[in-house]
């Protein structure tokens, strides 16, 4: 059981490994090099991501749930139940990178990316042309 989902969700792991702005602005860019619209391949861009995000879930829950009646009917060594919470770590780690990424991408914060953090600016003002 572990074996065959640890095969699934390879994918999913190495399409969410280290997730940035440079991704989106690569998607942009080659929408543009073909006369098309660069926020449009961003928005499908993220759609595509946000679908395979709702895709390793879902599978996390079913390996969760799999796991949960497995040890119900016998005995399962240790790591087995560490194993769906891990993968939801995991889930949740490539979430907050998209959403970084996103961030980023729309706000970017030039100063921010060289101290290595992350930095949100919340204004109540009208934004710049409003």
């Amino acid at each position: 059981m572990l074996q065959e989902y640890g095969q699934r969700s390879e994918a999913w792991r190495d399409a969410f490994e280290g997730p940035d702005e440079d991704l989106l602005a690569e998607a942009a860019s080659e929408a543009r090099s073909f006369h098309a619209d660069p926020v449009a391949a961003v928005d499908e861009l993220l759609r595509s991501l946000l679908h395979e995000l709702a895709g390793w879930q879902q599978a996390i829950r079913v390996l969760g749930r799999d796991l949960t009646e497995a040890a119900q009917e016998r005995s399962q060594p240790g790591w087995t139940a560490d194993a769906s919470r891990t993968e939801d770590v995991r889930w949740r780690q490539a979430r907050t990178a998209l959403l970084e990424a996103v961030a980023r991408h729309h706000h970017g914060v030039p100063a921010c990316r060289a101290a290595g953090g992350t930095a949100v600016v919340i204004t109540t003002g009208p934004r710049t042309g409003e």
